[in-house]
């Protein structure tokens, strides 16, 4: 019997939309350990907006989508005092 994990860390680099979506779909929680996505031009862009370092908007952007994290970060705790518009969550994934 071939057993489907319950949980996938993987690294930042190795996200990809496929990913999520297999994952969503077979129930499988996915964590993310790195910031690799903080480079997203987006993500600088909006880190500017709301003044925030980019990877904090980074791995808000993760959470939003449902996706643990792993950081060592020093501002992780300010990852729960604000969210990502709509639009924004566009203008990171597009």
């Amino acid at each position: 019997m071939h057993k489907i994990p319950s949980v996938n860390l993987v690294s930042a680099s190795s996200l990809t939309e496929e990913l999520i979506e297999y994952c969503q779909a077979h129930k499988i929680a996915l964590m993310v350990q790195g910031q690799d996505g903080v480079e997203n031009r987006e993500v600088q862009r909006i880190a500017l907006m709301k003044q925030r370092q980019p990877e904090v908007i980074y791995l808000r952007y993760l959470l939003q989508r449902g996706i643990a994290v792993t950081t060592r970060h020093s501002a992780c705790l300010q990852l729960f005092d604000f969210t990502l518009s709509a639009e924004e969550m566009r203008w990171i994934q597009a």
